[in-house]
């Protein structure tokens, strides 16, 4: 008989099945023994970053000083305390909550678990030599990892480099056990959304500081992965986002010998590795296949339509700056049920679905996805569900008034359930993850579920723009929620992701919160 190798996207269409749904229960972890959310390298030099609290346009360190900051910073304390019992906490004792002090930052994290640790390769500029570095969120200071600019090197590693030279690369990894320690194999679906809210994150800050940003999610993960010294199933890069002003001059010829030099000094705490976890091999698989994949090929997948006369509601026109939502974005646990007028709701929608600048805008594999939503409260908006239109700014209706309770239905916890009920809107990115992976093959299921963080935090920023809190949430049964919003079955199908759930705030509902000033 005559064996077959696995057609491509066998394994990440096997993972659907299985690891990507989440789980009813979560595996048993220890708080106290779970790994530190935080990585370090002691004895690589350190260059201290200068405070301020606005974003600077100007010399080297102060723009990265801010733009780290607002993308992976801690930014504030939380008071984690008496709002634990819907699921939070292992025992919801009074105990536990008691003692529950966790730093927070701008960009949500599945858990708390805050799984990516950004590095950053950069030129030389204002007195400081080029170099690799990585971020210390701890101490808001960059270890120096390696001497020389390299910045050539990588551009020679993405398959679509940029066109003009870039200021900044970002490296956006993820530490690959100290999420899956809490989530078992559901945890590579929550480490890819993870990453995507940073790379969201960046992007906005960049545009802040007068820098223009292109995510690229397609390049040669074990020569990326070699540059930072990683052992690949314990920390692996995800995405790289580029950085570069507007007038910079076209990038240098890409080069793989561009010089660096030096080790890359040993970090704390070491490698922890997911392929030595028996629990974890079948995300151990998932990451193989992915880090094999090449490229996806050319072609288009169906484009979701909308039923026969369905007729689009248009919203009025409404600008935002997402940076303006950094100061107030947080994760609350419920919302006061008051009325939410109609300019807010299009100004939210036109700021998170704004195109996501990737290196895939022309590609067969480029990250379309769509915005479905359940609204309510919301005046001159039918209550239901609509798919959101950013070309007509338009809401699309796809199901009536009943959508709210099915997809409280959808929940698979009292704390989303008890949102839905709340909330002005419960916000799902929503992507075809198996048509895609059936015709681009494994690596499509990350780079969906990457972009899928992306909108969500997208749609987290914006919401603390207009004055409304947020939760991100993968506590549901897609196939409910895909149904509660009115998504059928067929060509151009489309599943919730994620679901954001987003309304006024209710202060009985939310932590109790300490900014952390920048440091003089």
């Amino acid at each position: 008989m005559t064996a077959h190798a696995p057609s491509a996207g066998a394994t990440a269409l096997g993972f659907l099945g299985s690891g990507h749904q989440p789980p009813d229960a979560l595996p048993a972890a220890d708080p106290a023994r779970l790994p530190p959310v935080h990585k370090r390298y002691p004895s690589a030099p350190w260059v201290p970053l200068p405070s301020g609290d606005e974003p600077s346009v100007d010399a080297l360190l102060p723009r990265l000083s801010w733009l780290l900051r607002q993308t992976a910073g801690l930014t504030r304390m939380r008071w984690m305390s008496g709002l634990m019992p819907l699921g939070l906490s292992g025992s919801g004792t009074p105990r536990d909550r008691r003692v529950l002090l966790s730093p927070g930052r701008t960009g949500a994290a599945s858990g708390s678990r805050y799984p990516v640790e950004v590095y950053v390769a950069h030129g030389a500029s204002d007195g400081v030599p080029a170099g690799l570095a990585h971020y210390d969120p701890v101490h808001h200071v960059l270890e120096r990892l390696r001497d020389g600019d390299g910045r050539g090197r990588l551009l020679g590693l993405l398959s679509t480099p940029p066109e003009r030279e870039p200021e900044l690369v970002l490296l956006l990894t993820s530490v690959l056990w100290r999420n899956a320690a809490k989530y078992g194999v559901f945890g590579y679906r929550l480490q890819s959304l993870d990453v995507g809210v940073v790379a969201a994150q960046a992007v906005a800050a960049a545009e802040a500081t007068g820098l223009m940003a292109t995510i690229h999610l397609h390049y040669d993960d074990t020569a990326l992965d070699e540059v930072l010294s990683l052992s690949p199933f314990a920390e692996s890069v995800f995405a790289v986002v580029t950085l570069h002003r507007a007038e910079d001059r076209p990038a240098p010829r890409a080069e793989r010998n561009a010089p660096w030099y030096g080790p890359v000094p040993e970090a704390v705490p070491g490698p922890a590795s997911i392929s030595a976890v028996p629990e974890m091999a079948e995300a151990a698989a998932l990451h193989s296949a992915i880090r094999a994949a090449a490229p996806g090929s050319r072609g288009w997948l169906p484009a979701w339509s909308p039923e026969a006369g369905a007729l689009p509601h248009a919203l009025p026109t409404a600008d935002l700056k997402l940076a303006d939502g950094f100061a107030g974005r947080r994760t609350v646990y419920g919302y006061r049920p008051a009325p939410v007028p109609e300019h807010t709701l299009a100004a939210l929608l036109a700021a998170a679905a704004a195109p996501l600048p990737t290196d895939t805008p022309d590609r067969a594999d480029a990250l379309a996805l769509r915005l479905a939503g359940v609204v309510q409260r919301v005046h001159a908006v039918a209550t239901g569900a609509h798919v959101y239109d950013p070309v007509g700014h338009a809401l699309i209706p796809t199901r009536p008034a009943e959508a709210v309770r099915a997809m409280i239905g959808a929940a698979k916890s009292p704390m989303l359930a008890d949102e839905c009920r709340t909330a002005t809107a419960t916000l799902a990115p929503c992507g075809d993850l198996r048509a895609g992976i059936e015709r681009f093959g494994d690596r499509w299921y990350r780079t969906q579920n990457i972009a899928a963080g992306a909108l969500a935090q997208r749609v987290a920023l914006a919401a603390a723009a207009v004055g409304l809190e947020s939760h991100v949430h993968c506590d549901f049964d897609p196939d409910r929620a895909a149904s509660a919003l009115g998504l059928g079955p067929g060509p151009g199908s489309l599943q919730p992701l994620v679901v954001v759930t987003v309304g006024p705030p209710s202060p009985q509902h939310s932590d109790p919160q300490l900014p952390l000033r920048d440091r003089a």
